[in-house]
């Protein structure tokens, strides 16, 4: 078995947890390289049996690109604070024998696609695997109508409101930015997305939940001035990908290319809210 270990040096352990990590796959016979998670240049994902991350959310979002795009399955090894897309805490390590074993799940995490048209044309494309926002900076309010259709491309208006911006957010993805602007928590293996209002400027806007068949189609109505200098920003699983201009549309829809989790111990999603999410609260 040929395993790629990425390890955000940054985090507190995990650089330890790499160290230990390999030396219990290589005693079981598999082949291990390691690697910085910032560094993703020349990555190919498609050579290797199974891609390991140690860190937290943040890192394991960095290679659930390249792990999807290739259909490799990722495990994440939980150092950060959270951790939600982890399936073990670095005080688990001992549970990786049952990755040399076999003795595993694989989860499919739906992922969505967005395209940016511009007179007809696409001028930009973004996947993410959390989700994309549509925001402008410092704080603006933009208006927003979002619209939902099928295969057939038969769209009708759903929503129009004023706001910072929106999201559109993966099952995996609610319990990030959907969550902390008042979304809902969505199992994980869920087929749909989840539409959410970043600051709406109105009492009557609430999140919304879209079948995974859905396509959205997203316009913003700022004014071409507006729209030059403080342009809607589409931002990918917390990075910018691109500018929405006046008269721009941002189409949304499910990704072809699912994200393959690892799962050495069940109900790890469970674990989660109950145990992480909670805890957060209580400090």
């Amino acid at each position: 078995m040929k395993i790629v270990i990425f390890t955000n040096s940054e985090k507190l352990h995990a650089a330890e947890a790499a160290i230990e990590a390999a030396k219990i796959l290589t005693a079981g016979g598999c082949e291990v390289s390691e690697r910085d998670i910032n560094d993703l240049s020349g990555f190919s994902p498609e050579i290797f049996d199974a891609i390991i991350v140690i860190g937290g959310d943040g890192s394991i979002l960095k290679a659930a690109k390249p792990a999807a795009a290739s259909g490799t399955p990722l495990l994440g090894i939980n150092t950060g604070r959270l951790g939600f897309m982890a399936s073990i805490e670095r005080t688990e390590l001992a549970l990786l024998t049952k990755l040399v074993s076999g003795d595993y799940a694989i989860s499919e995490r739906m992922r969505i696609a967005g395209f940016v048209v511009r007179d007809g044309a696409v001028t930009s494309e973004v996947t993410a695997t959390n989700e994309i926002s549509a925001i402008r900076p410092v704080s603006k309010i933009t208006d927003f109508v979002v619209s939902a259709g099928g295969a057939e491309l038969d769209f009708h208006t759903v929503c129009a409101f004023r706001a910072d911006g929106l999201l559109v957010a993966a099952p995996t993805g609610s319990t990030a930015y959907a969550l902390a602007n008042g979304g809902a928590i969505i199992e994980p293996n869920a087929d749909c997305m989840e539409l959410t209002p970043i600051c709406a400027h109105t009492l009557s806007m609430r999140p919304i939940i879209f079948s995974g068949k859905t396509i959205l189609r997203i316009e913003n109505n700022l004014t071409a001035a507006y729209s030059e200098s403080e342009p809607v920003q589409i931002v990918a699983d917390g990075v910018f990908s691109a500018n929405m201009a006046a008269g721009d549309t941002l189409f949304i829809k499910k990704s072809d290319k699912p994200l393959r989790l690892i799962d050495l111990k069940p109900n790890v999603f469970y674990e989660s809210v109950n145990g992480k999410l909670f805890q957060s609260l209580k400090g």
